[in-house]
């Protein structure tokens, strides 16, 4: 452990944030965890929060009620491709999904080793992973149930108008190109003219 360590001062930091917020939460003490759960705006109705406070930063992670079918190797092949193409040009964490098991996960890590971190820095951590699950939650949900190819799944949620914040008032934008999301890939060409019509797949 780092002779100045910063991680009990860090967590007071983190709980200062999540009390502004309004968020009720559960303090694991040994692990320096906060867990809770929020209700958003998709299909995807409820996620549940894991905050862990470190010396010299902090991870969000946000954990999906829901699994891909794993077991089913062309869906998971739909599921993956799904998450490249969501993940494709994030700026601040990812979601990240476990092939073994179905798992999906999206990520922020704050490093703060050479500085203060700031509320800002916190809420938006805490904010954008509610943020992703409202803008593609519906995309997940469609993917995984075979409902929808990965490709058109992905350009509907990112040609969507459906808000993609929880709180009122807190800037989650994460990013430069105004559209709510830590996302910059929505004009980025991905090799095709995107006009879904890939009557092949």
């Amino acid at each position: 452990m780092c002779s100045n360590d910063r991680t009990a001062e860090n967590f007071e930091k983190v709980k200062k944030v999540l009390d502004g917020m309004g968020i009720k939460y559960t303090i694991d003490e040994d692990e320096k965890m906060f867990r809770f759960s929020v209700e958003i705006t998709s299909k995807i109705t409820c996620i549940t929060y894991r905050v862990v406070v470190f010396n010299d930063a902090v991870l969000v992670c946000a954990l999906s009620p829901i699994a891909a079918p794993y077991k089913d190797r062309k869906l998971m092949r739909e599921a993956t491709e799904m998450i490249c193409r969501i993940n494709y040009g994030f700026r601040i964490g990812s979601f990240d999904l476990d092939v073994r098991d179905g798992q999906l996960i999206f990520r922020c890590y704050v490093d703060f080793e050479d500085a203060d971190p700031s509320d800002g820095m916190i809420e938006n951590a805490i904010v954008c992973p509610s943020s992703m699950f409202c803008r593609y939650g519906d995309a997940i949900a469609d993917v995984f149930f075979g409902a929808a190819s990965a490709k058109e799944a992905v350009f509907l949620a990112e040609h969507s108008d459906k808000v993609t914040g929880w709180f009122d008032g807190v800037d989650d934008s994460g990013s430069d190109d105004g559209d709510g999301d830590d996302n910059d890939n929505d004009d980025v060409d991905d090799g095709d003219d995107d006009g879904i019509d890939d009557s092949d797949e």
